[in-house]
């Protein structure tokens, strides 16, 4: 099985210390932060800051809990599996050896059953080590060229396609956004109330603001 993408705070790898932070004002977590100024940057950021708070709000058992609207779904799952395409987006970053096999972006081969599933504190450190690997990416690395891996059958039949890394950090951030819905709907099942904007995709929140 293909390994987390970067170091997520169990272990795994992360992105290098040397992209050239700029350190202004601060976040959501109280901490020095840079200027951000690539859009995809600043929506995933957003999204992690905002999946933090929900998980912090909820108590175990809700975190937990096999849903009964979506079958074999937790919260804590698709919590993890949000953070895994994070990740996997951040590689060809991490890799650091351009042109290589290891810059090849694989959303389908993922770890599971992991301690994130099930413990709130550890996937809130796996967020914020996400979240500061995004942090520490700049707007030239935004058309950095990448191949991402589909699995087309369940055969294993899979296909390699050319992108580029900031389009794959806005699809892991509009990803994200899905499951964020499945998660506010499990929450409500078990009785926990998420912010309204929970779970909307912009082009939603766009209209309904207009």
């Amino acid at each position: 099985m293909t390994p987390p993408a970067i170091e997520l705070a169990s272990g795994s790898r992360t992105t290098p210390d040397s992209a050239s932070p700029r350190l202004v004002g601060t976040t959501t977590d109280g901490a020095h932060t840079h200027d951000v100024s690539s859009p995809p940057a600043r929506a995933a950021i957003a999204l992690l800051d905002q999946a933090r708070r929900v998980i912090e709000s909820l108590d175990d058992h809700c975190y937990t809990a096999p849903s009964g609207r979506i079958a074999g779904g937790t919260i804590g799952k698709h919590f993890r599996h949000c953070l895994d395409h994070f990740a996997a987006a951040l590689w060809p970053l991490a890799s650091g050896a351009g042109g290589s096999a290891q810059e090849v972006i694989d959303y389908d081969h993922r770890d599971r059953n992991v301690p994130m599933e099930t413990d709130r504190q550890v996937a809130i450190n796996e967020i914020r080590s996400v979240r500061e690997a995004i942090r520490r990416t700049s707007e030239a690395d935004m058309p950095r060229r990448v191949v991402v891996r589909v699995m087309l059958t369940s055969d294993g039949q899979e296909a390699d396609l050319p992108s580029t890394f900031g389009r794959e950090l806005a699809f892991a951030a509009h990803h994200a956004i899905h499951h964020h819905a499945m998660i506010k709907s499990i929450a409500e099942e078990f009785g926990a109330a998420l912010p309204p904007e929970f779970g909307k995709a912009p082009a939603t929140l766009a209209y309904e603001q207009h």
